[in-house]
This record gives structure tokens, C-alpha cells and sequence, in this order.
């Protein structure tokens, strides 16, 4: 019994990792506004975990913007749910966040690993690293939400042009000073960081929308958990017939 249960999760983990980089049938993430949603005020009525948001904290091609944690919703290959809530961060900064009103059917994402969306190795490196060493910390204050965000930027969007790392400067720049402090201290970390996460995108880029971070490691679409399970049953079967 126990080795026929380590088959099953072995086929359930050779599926999970095929899901996650086969072109051949890609994952739709449907994205709407969560319930209780805040602006960069932290007033009812946007898309902001609450009291997670810094207004102006960025400057993006000259324009100020607030930075901070999304509180959204998500259900897989189906529009009309269940859905269920995820916090995340935006993973373009030069097109606007588009999501559906709470309640409504969500829009449309293409779910996709960081090099597939076209990034560098060194930002998906970078990205990855960060996800998995400070995502949990970010959550804890506005500022540190703030600085998160601020950093995912300046790697998906100078670092990943060819420019040098720099938040005083380029396409995205900190327009806070705290937020610029903490930024800096996670930027220092990196170095000494070897935790990776299972971060992937949820590209929205073909809708012109920005698109979303998403940790295929911190949870399982169940359309996938149940074709995880019919893998793995279907390979039990398989080693029963070649062992009768």
C-alpha cells in the first residue's frame, strides 16, 4: 500500500510539473475585484488588501501610482467559479491592472511560467528568489507591501530591459522614502538568499491588461487536483497490469 501511494503522488507531481510548462493545453485563470476591497485610500470600493497600500509610493514613466498587495479572486478554466481569494502583486507595470467587479465572472489569464511571459533568466532568478524569501513578509505593513511591489517592477521592467538596477531612476522609480529603504534591504538579501519559489504569471499582456503573480506551489487548481488523482490512478492501474 505505501509504495502504491508514493506512485500515486509521484504521477501527481510529473503531472503538476507537465501542467505547469506544456504549451499544449494551457490553464485560463479567471481574475475578478474580491469582496472588501480598498483604493490606494484605503477606501471600500478597489482592488487593495486593506491598510497594504502606499499611495504615490512609485513613479512609472514619470507618472506617480500607489504600490501595494491585491486582494483578489480566481477560479480555473471556469468563469463562473468557484472562485477563491489570492493575494498577488502586478507582474507589468506599463498596462493597467483590468479585472471583473466582485460577484461578476472574472476576466481572462493565461497561466505561464516566467520565462514563457519572455523574462530574463536573471529577473526570473530574482523574482523567484524574492517570492519565495519576503513574499510573507511584505503582507505585514503597507510600507513592506509597497517595497514588494516596487521591486518586482524595477526587475520586470528596467532589469528586464538591459538596465542597471536603479529606483532613483529609468521607467520605474521609488517615489518614497521608506518604501525605498526596505526595497533596498531585500535587494541586498538576494545574494544571500537560495529558497526559490513556484512562482508563474498570469498573463494578461494579450488582453491589454497587466498580468498577475501567481504561486503554483501554495496551492492546486482543483481541475487540476482531480487529473492529478486520475494520473496517478491511471498509473496504478498501469504497474497492476504489467505486474498480472
Amino acid at each position: 500500500m505505501r509504495i502504491q501511494f508514493k506512485l500515486l503522488l509521484m504521477a501527481a507531481s510529473l503531472l503538476l510539473i507537465w501542467t505547469k510548462t506544456s504549451q499544449a493545453t494551457p490553464i485560463t485563470v479567471y481574475v475578478r475585484d474580491a469582496f472588501g476591497g480598498v483604493t490606494q485610500d484605503n477606501l471600500s470600493g478597489g482592488i487593495f488588501l486593506a491598510n497594504r497600500v502606499v499611495k504615490d509610493a512609485d513613479k512609472i514613466n514619470g507618472y506617480k501610482v500607489p504600490a501595494g498587495t491585491f486582494s483578489l479572486e480566481m477560479s480555473f478554466n471556469n468563469p463562473n467559479g468557484p472562485y477563491v481569494s489570492f493575494l498577488t502583486y502586478c507582474a507589468d507595470p506599463f498596462l493597467p491592472l483590468k479585472v471583473s467587479d466582485p460577484g461578476t465572472s472574472g476576466g481572462a489569464f493565461t497561466l505561464k511560467s516566467l520565462s514563457d511571459f519572455g523574462y530574463n533568466a536573471n529577473v526570473v532568478s530574482a523574482v523567484d528568489l524574492l517570492w519565495a524569501n519576503a513574499y510573507a513578509d511584505s503582507l505585514t505593513s503597507a510600507v513592506k507591501a509597497a517595497a514588494f511591489q516596487t521591486l518586482i517592477w524595477e526587475y520586470v521592467g528596467d532589469v528586464n530591459a538591459g538596465k542597471l538596477f536603479n529606483l532613483g531612476g529609468d521607467a520605474i522609480q521609488t517615489n518614497n522614502s521608506a518604501v525605498a529603504t526596505q526595497a533596498a534591504i531585500w535587494k541586498g538579501a538576494l545574494a544571500n538568499w537560495t529558497v526559490k519559489s513556484n512562482i508563474m504569471i498570469l498573463d494578461g499582456a494579450a488582453a491589454g491588461k497587466q498580468s498577475l503573480l501567481y504561486d503554483a506551489g501554495s496551492s492546486v487548481p482543483e481541475p487540476g487536483t482531480y487529473a492529478m488523482i486520475a494520473a496517478g490512478l491511471s498509473a496504478l492501474a498501469l504497474r497492476r497490469k504489467l505486474r498480472g
